[in-house]
């Protein structure tokens, strides 16, 4: 009987643990899928930054009375910034 007991003990022991690594499994596969998500947005936004619509959009927010070096100077401001989010983001993967 003592057998018996320490079997199903085992066997629930066992379930437990088939538990836990399916639902680790499945934590896994969401966080790979919000990394994925992530990864996405990080480089539509890299993309936007670095390129000509980023300059059209600031010197269209700053205005046409402005001068246009205000603007160059935000966005290669803006750009710098970026890199060291950038950066960052590399040295995490």
């Amino acid at each position: 009987m003592k057998k018996q007991l320490s079997r199903q003990e085992m066997f629930e022991k066992i379930q437990g643990l088939q538990r836990e690594l399916a639902d680790g499994a499945w934590e896994n596969v969401g966080l790979s899928h919000q990394y994925n998500l992530l990864n996405k947005k990080h480089t539509a936004l890299k993309n936007f930054i670095f390129g000509e619509k980023f300059e059209i959009a600031v010197g269209m927010s700053i205005g046409p009375d402005n001068y246009s070096f205000l603007s160059e100077k935000i966005v290669k401001s803006l750009r710098e910034e970026f890199e060291k989010i950038d950066e960052q983001f590399k040295d995490d993967r």
